[in-house]
């Protein structure tokens, strides 16, 4: 186990006897999965406003990897490829979450949760086609935007639905019976503080975008 994993960020095995994971330094680095000495590969292009190289999905034969370009809003996220051999990046596009699906393509999840495929050559490190829709409403992660799905080796996709309706607030008595607060609430609800007199209640909520205190 390596002390320089980032608390967010993922990590993928790769193919070459290798896992690949985002660092402390928000950089990409490897290290043997037998463990060992950790190698950084790349590191964001802070000159283009990138911030993080996060949630890697390494290609077959190790040769590319797939990064969420984090530049510091859920709407901002981009796909890049990064090469192995020589930490280059290169930016394919708006995306918040890619992963390669067999034999030869990439699924990209965007923060409005759709999924766009579009044919990617693995051994170039390449898109060899326009990205099409093929799905909406999938669920996404309202703190970063990835999106919930995943792919198998034989591309079979696992994807989570967007709950109908989001959450909702509601008051609970001592019997157990439910009251709505507000209706109007949309979203993800989290941090709930009830002021002392129990008259008012304080909420992070994420529609879209960045989280609001209401």
């Amino acid at each position: 186990v390596s002390d320089s994993v980032a608390s967010y960020g993922g990590g993928d095995w790769g193919d070459d006897g290798n896992v690949y994971f985002t660092d402390d330094m928000r950089s990409l680095s490897r290290v043997a999965s037998t463990g060992g000495a950790v190698t950084r590969i790349s590191a964001p292009d802070t000159a283009a406003g990138i911030k993080e190289h996060d949630f890697p999905d390494v290609l077959p034969g190790s040769k590319y990897v797939f990064v969420m370009l984090w530049k510091g809003s859920i709407g901002g996220n981009h796909i890049g490829v990064v090469d192995l051999a020589t930490g280059k990046t290169t930016d394919i596009g708006p995306g918040s979450y890619a992963r390669y699906m067999p034999p030869g393509f990439i699924v990209i999840g965007t923060s409005d949760s759709r999924l766009l495929v579009a044919p990617f050559d693995a051994k170039r490190g390449t898109l060899t086609g326009t990205p099409v829709p093929v799905l909406q409403g999938v669920a996404t992660d309202a703190s970063n935007g990835t999106v919930q799905f995943a792919v198998s080796e034989t591309g079979a996709l696992l994807y989570q639905e967007v709950a109908s309706g989001g959450d909702v607030l509601v008051w609970v008595d001592r019997s157990g019976k439910t009251a709505p607060v507000d209706s109007t609430l949309k979203g993800l609800i989290q941090n709930l503080a009830l002021s002392p007199d129990g008259t008012q209640i304080a909420v992070s909520t994420t529609e879209s975008g960045e989280p609001e205190v209401w």
